[in-house]
Formats: C-alpha cells, structure tokens, sequence
C-alpha cells in the first residue's frame, strides 16, 4: 500500500512532533530530577548510611559540615578502606 503525498506529510509530522515531544519529556525529567535529587542508600546491608549515634552527634554541632567521600572506589581504594 502506498501512502499519498498528503497522507506522507501527515506522517512525517506526526513522527516529528512526537520525537519532539519525547526529547521534551526527557529534558524536563532530567531537569526536575537535578533540581529534587534524594539520596537514599538502598543497599541491603545499608553500607553507606549513618548510624543514629552519627546523626545525633552531627546534629550537635555549632556549625554545618562538609563530608566529602569518594564516590567511585578502585581496586587500589577498596582494598584500603577494608583493612
């Protein structure tokens, strides 16, 4: 079956709004999940959370703190951080 010329352009914007449409909605997820990050640690073991006793002590001090912990962990790192 071969489509017409109108029925062509019909198709052909078609695809165009929805590909558009489609960059749209991940463009705006992206910017709505970058803007309302959460982290959360679902690890079973809860590896990286803090225990009560750290989020009392935290909670205790004068001033805000900055924690800055690797985010990847190598070969060479991961052997360290276990001994």
């Amino acid at each position: 079956m071969k489509l017409s010329l109108p029925d062509r352009v019909t198709t052909t914007l078609h695809l165009c709004v929805q590909l558009t449409a489609a960059v749209w909605l991940l463009w705006v997820s992206n910017a709505w999940a970058f803007h309302h990050s959460w982290r959360h640690d679902l690890t079973r073991e809860r590896t990286y959370a803090l225990s009560e006793e750290t989020h009392n002590y935290l909670a205790q001090l004068p001033a805000p703190v900055e924690v800055i912990v690797p985010y990847s962990f190598g070969p060479s790192t991961a052997g360290r951080l276990q001994k």
